[in-house]
């Protein structure tokens, strides 16, 4: 599961939708799913640090 996290945020802060889509198909949750560290941020606000217009408005919609 913490491989799934990190390929989702991964794909999150590089603005891959359709690579995040399938992986949302697989695991509902990941959206909502707080980063480790420090902030223990949601995939959207990493997202919104990239300027991802995209893949801002699927994790909008998803989350």
């Amino acid at each position: 599961m913490v491989m799934a996290i990190l390929f989702f945020f991964l794909a999150a802060e590089s603005g891959m939708v359709g690579f995040a889509k399938i992986m949302v198909e697989k695991n509902e949750e990941l959206p909502g799913i707080r980063g480790g560290g420090v902030e223990e941020m949601l995939p959207i606000h990493i997202e919104a640090q990239h300027g991802h217009e995209r893949m801002m408005e699927f994790l909008h919609i998803t989350a």
